[in-house]
């Protein structure tokens, strides 16, 4: 703008001057183009009848010869300039419209037909540079590959313009749809997108016919809300990304940014740093002992990883095991975890020759086809008996049922390595499910033991589980038990074992050496 007035001060400062009135009416085309080509065409023509005003009533045709004043003149010099911003501004309009509709067929997501990411990075900065409130909702089949695994990928195909449809029909039109990726939808409005968020969820509550089969979908969505959750397009999708991967995790259909606790680093860049934590020691244990609930002997001690980051401090396993698991990192993980306490197992039996060691291990390391090969190695080269440890692992990882996992508890159970389920309860487990392997113990979760003396109901799903394992072989333990009279309850009801503060927090490898050769000395070793 300042460029253009400055354009028409030089041009009618130079029409001043007779010798230059020719040099001025070329001067004065230069701003007029220039407001054309910046601001369209109506605006050119706008700038081209100021540029007519500045210039007078004459038109000059030569150096000396100046036809004299007439209003024809002057509209003829107005037409001219008119004509000439207004055209400048046509070319620039038509150019503009011609590289969007290029960049609109550009744009196109062959495998469904709608806008891409480039659209839907356009559309919400656009309404951030506005000050306006734009919320950004991914949505996921969650079951695709379930769906694609056992039907095909037509029929997916199929399910992806249904949903396609039917989102159309759900949404306003002024809401667009748009895919990031196969398989990945995104929604960009400036209202409140929670109550369309609801409502597509619950219309996928029931079966979606594709190709005459009905298909049940999964359907999840993540939702973040800038400016607060993200004041540039990559980062609300980046965070609304982050709450669809809390929608894939749980049970929760829908995922808010704002509500997720968020981490203070970045998982992918900590996943590229394990090699040098390991390396510098960063990545520890505490031990905390598991008592026979009779006896309070400790039977086992159970490995806690810890990591303690040089900026971020320490870490709890359940902050980046999770994301560990999608990368090869976590085998190479696992058999450090098991080759570190396997020398500690030895340093123990100075202390206890049947003090048990139990680990955590992941479905994906039951994946792995060569995990119990390994793990035997391991325990080989270290002459350890395998009956000294208890491997942990989920109920998510018996629900998965792969070949290789129930080959890999097999062999694991045949060398003599007991298995225990974590967490039992707070997943899906079922009776055919604990049937498919030999599992030695269960881990009752905690939240069964909040208010314990005054929930009957938990009381009796304890008592049944107990009863279960009993009939079963099936050792039961107790943990996060922090009150004597819940142990006292829990061994009336004939749990095993109990594992808490009641009894012992996580110590470090120097203190439990300690504690353990202390309980010794204090209780009569009795047979376990």
């Amino acid at each position: 703008m300042l460029l253009i007035l400055l354009q028409f001060t030089i041009a009618t400062a130079a029409y001043t001057n007779p010798e230059s009135r020719i040099a001025s009416i070329n001067i004065m085309f230069l701003p007029v183009m220039i407001a054309g080509l910046i601001f369209e065409q109506w605006i050119g023509v706008f700038f081209g009848l100021i540029g007519a005003i500045l210039l007078g009533p004459s038109f000059v045709t030569g150096d000396s010869f100046t036809i004299p004043w007439h209003s024809v003149n002057w509209l003829l010099v107005s037409a001219v300039m008119a004509f000439t911003g207004g055209f400048s501004g046509y070319i620039k309009s038509r150019a503009l419209r011609f590289s969007y509709r290029n960049a609109s067929i550009m744009a196109v997501d062959p495998y469904t037909g709608i806008q891409d990411r480039d659209g839907f990075f356009q559309r919400i900065d656009a309404g951030l540079r506005q000050g306006n409130q734009c919320s950004v909702a991914l949505i996921e089949i969650k079951n695709k590959d379930k769906i694609t695994s056992l039907l095909g990928y037509e029929v997916y195909d199929d399910l992806i313009n249904q949903l396609l449809k039917i989102l159309q029909d759900k949404l306003p039109e002024d809401i667009p749809l748009y895919s990031l990726e196969i398989g990945i939808l995104g929604v960009s409005s400036g209202s409140d997108i929670e109550k369309y968020a609801a409502n597509i969820i619950d219309f996928f509550e029931h079966p979606v016919e594709s190709m005459g089969i009905p298909v049940v979908c999964e359907l999840i969505i993540g939702i973040a809300t800038g400016p607060r959750d993200g004041k540039t397009a990559d980062e609300l999708v980046k965070n609304a990304l982050f709450a669809l991967e809390e929608s894939r995790k749980t049970i929760k259909p829908i995922s808010y940014f704002s509500e997720i606790k968020q981490p203070a680093f970045f998982i992918l860049p900590l996943i590229c740093e394990l090699n040098e934590a390991l390396k510098n020691k960063q990545i520890h244990f505490q031990y905390q002992p598991i008592v026979d609930a009779n006896t309070k002997v400790t039977d086992t001690l159970e490995a806690l990883l810890r990591w303690q980051h040089p900026k971020y401090g320490p870490i709890p396993p359940q902050d980046f095991i999770y994301s560990l698991e999608s990368t090869t990192f976590i085998n190479k993980l696992t058999y450090w975890v098991v080759e570190e306490n396997v020398d500690k197992l030895m340093e123990l039996q100075s202390i206890d020759r049947d003090l048990r060691l139990a680990v955590n291990i992941s479905v994906a390391n039951l994946q792995r086809e060569t995990f119990s090969r390994q793990i035997e190695k391991i325990l080989q080269s270290n002459n350890i008996p395998p009956s000294l440890l208890v491997f942990e692992i989920t109920e998510r990882g018996l629900l998965m049922d792969y070949a290789e996992i129930l080959h890999n508890l097999e062999h694991l159970h045949e060398m003599g390595i007991q298995i225990s389920i974590d967490d039992f309860g707070t997943g899906n487990t079922t009776i055919e499910t604990i049937s498919k392997v030999h599992i030695d113990s269960i881990k009752l979760d905690k939240v069964f033991f909040d208010n314990f003396s005054e929930n009957r109901i938990n009381q009796k799903i304890v008592s049944g589980v107990i009863s279960l394992g009993r009939n079963l072989n099936i050792k039961t333990i107790a943990e996060g038990i922090e009150e004597a009279e819940t142990a006292e309850m829990l061994r009336k009801l004939g749990v095993d074992y109990i594992q808490g503060y009641l009894y012992a927090r996580p110590m470090d490898f120097g203190k439990v050496k300690t504690w353990l050769a202390e309980q010794i000395s204090a209780v009569p070793v009795l047979s376990k």
